[in-house]
């Protein structure tokens, strides 16, 4: 079926996509416009598939939720049509700043999380603390093969 898309709805959809990276929407056409942009779920479907079929984004659909990822070239194509500079990223392909664990191997062979610039964290309550088959064996049993 054809959709009349206006170039404002056009515009803000593919504003959204560069600024955040991925766009997601439900399957369901009828109800609600898209949060981010305010425009009908079905024109924001049709304008992604547009792209998709000229490979400027991936789709993933999940849970009856279309996910679509720009790529290089989609970016490209995107900075182009709204006269941006090469110099907008989008937000999922910055590295975040606020992460502030790294794990660490322990000689024990433990992953650790620990602060950057702190102390260790320590290892998550309610572990077994050792090999499964242990406590079978002190309690004189024999372990299963």
């Amino acid at each position: 079926t054809m959709v009349q898309i206006q170039k404002s709805e056009k515009k803000a959809v593919y504003r959204y996509l560069l600024q955040e990276g991925v766009i997601v929407f439900h399957k369901d056409f009828t109800t609600q416009p898209h949060k981010g942009t305010n425009v009908p779920n079905i024109h924001v479907r049709a304008l992604l598939r547009s792209l998709k079929d000229r490979g400027l984004v991936e789709l993933v659909f999940n849970w009856q939720y279309f996910y679509y990822f720009i790529n290089n070239e989609g970016k490209k194509f995107l900075s182009e049509f709204l006269g941006l500079t090469e110099e907008v990223v989008p937000l999922t392909w910055k590295k975040d700043e606020k992460r502030q664990y790294e794990h660490i191997i322990e000689d024990r062979g433990k992953r650790v999380r620990r602060e950057r610039e702190g102390q260790p964290q320590g290892e998550r309550r309610g572990g077994r603390g050792g090999p499964r088959g242990e406590r079978r064996r002190e309690e004189g049993e024999k372990p299963q093969a």
